[in-house]
């Protein structure tokens, strides 16, 4: 069959794009990122890194929510769990467990960009823009938003 590519929207209203086969509906592969070692991608419930030189695979992580959504960088792989509401982070390289992280519900997530959520804080009457270190789940940083 032929595949196509297609957008799907998370909780929230983030974005992430799939590539679907055509006849039967099925998602069959996500890029989450590449790096200089690891290309790193999801084929229905498993994460899957792979040596970007020889296409070998490196780790294997199997029963990935499909709510899961998927980030990487230099170093980690990040895993944000849309329904458990927690973060995972691996190892780049060899897919080892670096950190769990509790989150915030999905609706304040805006961005993640490698180890670090920016969310939108609503903790008191005031809300504010927090950055959140997912390795350790304490905030790096908190600007409060004034009103209009």
């Amino acid at each position: 069959g032929s595949t196509q590519v297609r957008v799907d929207f998370m909780r929230g209203g983030r974005r992430r794009v799939r590539a679907v086969d055509t006849e039967s509906d099925q998602h069959v592969g996500e890029l989450i990122g590449v790096n200089s070692t690891t290309v790193c991608y999801r084929q229905g419930s498993r994460v899957i890194a792979a040596d970007p030189r020889t296409g070998q695979s490196l780790w294997i992580r199997f029963q990935v929510p499909t709510e899961t959504e998927g980030f990487m960088d230099a170093d980690h792989v990040v895993l944000l769990d849309n329904i458990a509401q927690e973060a995972t982070i691996l190892r780049a390289i060899d897919g080892e467990l670096v950190a769990k992280t509790k989150l915030p519900e999905p609706h304040a997530w805006l961005a993640c960009r490698g180890t670090r959520l920016l969310i939108l804080a609503r903790d008191d009457a005031s809300p504010a823009l927090r950055e959140l270190d997912l390795l350790t789940g304490a905030a790096r940083w908190e600007q409060p938003l004034l009103p209009n």
